[in-house]
């Protein structure tokens, strides 16, 4: 807000004549927000590290599952010695 304030106060007299003070504050507000192309990088980013993520979670669901197989059997193995 003091942003906007500041354009309005400092700048809107020194306008060129074919600006509206509408258009300019547009401008400035404009260049404080992200562009599309920000948002397509971003969920191109996402949607490869998504991949790349599922990826190891799959890895890590094997190597669980090998843990587990491997106490078990470590677990029986023990219950018969006694």
């Amino acid at each position: 807000m003091d942003r906007l304030k500041a354009v309005t106060n400092h700048k809107i007299h020194k306008l060129p004549q074919k600006m509206s003070e509408y258009e300019y504050i547009e401008e400035e507000v404009q260049a404080y927000f992200p562009q599309p192309k920000y948002f397509q990088i971003h969920f191109q980013h996402c949607h490869e590290n998504a991949k790349k993520a599922q990826q190891e979670l799959d890895t890590l669901k094997k190597h669980v599952i090998t843990v587990e197989e491997k106490t078990r059997t470590n677990y029986k193995n023990a219950r018969s010695m006694c």
